[in-house]
C-alpha cells in the first residue's frame, strides 16, 4: 500500500438541495488497511456490507470508511454520529487522528471485548424475542420470556419472578 498523502475529490453528485457533494477516494483496499492496523496492534472489526471498520483505540472507538478516508467517532444514542471527517487514508488518519485524539468529555470506554460481548447478549435475547411476548416491568426495560419465571432485557439483565 503506498499511502495517500494529498486529497483527490472527485464530483459525486449534487444533493436534493443543489449542492454539489465532491468525495475523496483512497484507492486503499481492505487487506492493506488491514495489515496497517495489526503492524500497529490496534483492534478492530470489520463490516464488509458498509466497507467499514470499526476501530478501538485508547478506550474509544470509530467507524472508519477505508475507500473514502471518511471516519468518525462513536457516539451513544442512537450511533449515528453528527458529524463525519475526512482523512487521506490509514496512515493518515492513524498520525494527524487516532495519535492526537482527546479524552471523551462523556466518560464512555470502549473496548473490542466489551462489543463482542454485547453482540453476543443480543443474539441471545433475540433468539427468546419470539416467546409468548415481550413485557414491560416495574424499571421501564423490556423484558422477553425465556422460561417460566424467568425474563431477560436486551441488555442482558435477568429478572425471575420466583414462581419457580
Amino acid at each position: 500500500m503506498k499511502p495517500t498523502k494529498k486529497y483527490n475529490w472527485k464530483f459525486d453528485r449534487v444533493n436534493s438541495k443543489g449542492k454539489v457533494i465532491f468525495k475523496h477516494y483512497t484507492e486503499e483496499d481492505l487487506k492493506s488497511v488491514i495489515k496497517f492496523l495489526k503492524n500497529k496492534n490496534i483492534d478492530f472489526v470489520v463490516r464488509d456490507g458498509a466497507r467499514m471498520l470499526w476501530i478501538y483505540y485508547n478506550t474509544q472507538k470509530y467507524c472508519y470508511y477505508y475507500t473514502t478516508g471518511r471516519w468518525a467517532p462513536w457516539y451513544a444514542g442512537d450511533g449515528y454520529p453528527p458529524k463525519h471527517y475526512n482523512a487521506t487514508g490509514i496512515v493518515d488518519f492513524y498520525t494527524r487522528f487516532l495519535l492526537n485524539a482527546k479524552p471523551r468529555l462523556d466518560g464512555l470506554r470502549f473496548s473490542k471485548d466489551d462489543d463482542e460481548a454485547l453482540e453476543a447478549i443480543r443474539n441471545l435475547y433475540s433468539q427468546f424475542d419470539n416467546g409468548p411476548g415481550t413485557y414491560m416491568l416495574d424499571d421501564g426495560k423490556e423484558w422477553s420470556y425465556i422460561s417460566e419465571g424467568l425474563y431477560m432485557s436486551s441488555d442482558g439483565s435477568f429478572y425471575d419472578d420466583g414462581s419457580r
